[in-house]
């Protein structure tokens, strides 16, 4: 399949053989909100190897800074870049410990203020700063908030790059759009693409994490499901529940509940209620098909009929339902160098590649599609199952519409390997393991807060 047009203002991303493409004067699709007050970065007191210090944080406060504004993103108070940011310290390794110490810094800050924690490494030590950052600066404070890691930047050649990436997160946590997808020169969300319409479809996106088998006997598994909330697919928000310990399937009234928010979300941002709802729901195995559609799906019918009502209106949905699966054996390889990407040397299919015959389920409507470029190794492609068709879309465009929306994905500049919606709910559970750290790891698992 061919790739779709990726846009950013006033040109479009040069796509190599590899599906990849960078953010060189490149500005973003949209950035209308702005930076009101200077953003923070904070850094904890440490030493030795990963010892972070003033001039250290200023640097990384300017590089960031210098990309926002390469980017196109603004700042209210205009104006040299050096300007856009304030470093402060802070001491975590205190008898109170990090949870209390930034309760007392993030509680004092205007909830407009964007906070970039730089945390020393990704050793399981530090993991915990960053559990006890977002939780309290997100949670407790209703803080937008980006982190950026001292040993991963101290290990660039150029950081350019790496900052480009951290603004693409401060673009879309001030409800901007970093770029557009565009088929046959339409862009998405203001026609049909690949026979969906986007402006009369609401796309959502579920998923379930679980505890580990030694975590707190009364800890829960958890649940996210995100949705679009216009056409363009360029903002998903997101609800999250707790299930039953080990529970597959979502609860109905989980779900209902879920799925009334997100409409809710499409309804205020759109001013209008989607006729179609396109859900993609990741990590079922075969056995909970049928309980998906008797209880996920039959929520999320719930949730808008109870919105439908609330607003005075009358209506049935139309949904499709999508299992997508990565946990399987199916492997494709290219059959010639002209399928092949460039650096596999025929090891790997090209992104697009599409199989939906002779390996498929025989009483579904399936497709195996390898959307992206893998990094090393051999590519998995993602399955796609088909329980529901309300919406009543060939196999082609299905096919065409979850591999263009691939290159959606708001974080990243290539195309990711499974549906992005699909994509952020799995993001949402992480994020939701984060605020039930303490609860979820493992009760063997050695204290890492510092404190003696």
């Amino acid at each position: 399949m061919s790739e779709p047009t990726v846009r950013y203002l006033g040109s479009n991303a040069e796509i190599g053989r590899s599906k990849k493409w960078n953010l060189d004067r490149k500005k973003f699709f949209n950035t209308a909100n702005i930076l009101t007050r200077q953003f923070l970065v904070l850094f904890p007191r440490t030493t030795g190897a990963n010892g972070i210090y003033n001039d250290t944080a200023r640097k990384y406060g300017l590089g960031l800074a210098t990309q926002l504004r390469n980017t196109g993103i603004q700042y209210n108070g205009g104006g040299d870049v050096q300007n856009w940011f304030r470093c402060e310290v802070i001491d975590l390794d205190t008898q109170a410990g990090p949870e209390e110490e930034f309760k007392t810094r993030l509680g004092k800050l205007s909830l407009d203020t964007l906070v970039c924690f730089v945390n020393p490494s990704k050793d399981s030590r530090y993991s915990t700063y960053f559990d006890h950052f977002k939780r309290v600066a997100e949670q407790e404070c209703g803080l937008q908030t980006v982190c950026i890691t001292h040993a991963t930047l101290t290990a660039q050649k150029d950081t350019t790059q790496y900052f480009a990436n951290v603004a693409m997160k401060v673009n879309l946590k001030l409800r901007n759009y970093n770029h557009a997808i565009a088929t046959e020169n339409r862009l998405l969300g203001t026609s049909k693409v690949a026979g969906v319409d986007l402006n009369d479809t609401i796309v959502l996106g579920a998923d379930v994490t679980h505890t580990q088998k030694d975590s707190d006997p009364g800890s829960f598994s958890l649940a996210a499901l995100v949705g679009s909330i216009d056409g363009t697919l360029g903002q998903f928000y997101g609800s999250m529940t707790y299930l039953d310990r080990n529970s597959e399937a979502i609860a109905q009234e989980n779900m209902s509940t879920m799925a009334k928010q997100r409409l809710e979300a499409f309804y205020k941002k759109s001013g209008r209620l989607p006729a179609n709802i396109l859900f993609y729901r990741d990590g079922v195995d075969e056995g909970q098909y049928a309980r998906v559609q008797t209880t996920e799906a039959q929520g999320i019918k719930q949730g808008y009929r109870a919105f439908a009502e609330s607003i005075g209106i009358s209506t049935v949905p139309k949904i499709t339902t999508v299992i997508v699966t990565k946990r399987h054996h199916t492997r494709f390889y290219p059959s010639s160098v002209s399928n092949a990407t460039e650096s596999s040397r025929r090891t790997n299919c090209s992104p697009g590649t599409c199989v939906d015959s002779g390996v498929t389920h025989p009483n579904y409507f399936e497709f195996y599609l390898q959307s992206h470029h893998p990094i090393q190794g051999t590519a998995r492609p993602a399955r796609y199952s088909v329980l529901e068709n309300g919406m009543n879309l060939t196999e082609q465009a299905l096919q065409n519409f979850t591999y263009e929306i691939c290159y959606s994905y708001v974080r990243a500049t290539l195309p990711v390997g499974y549906a992005p919606p699909a994509y952020y709910a799995d993001r949402l559970c992480e994020r939701a393991r984060c605020y039930f750290a303490d609860l979820l790891k493992s009760q063997d698992a050695p204290d890492d807060s510092g404190v003696e």
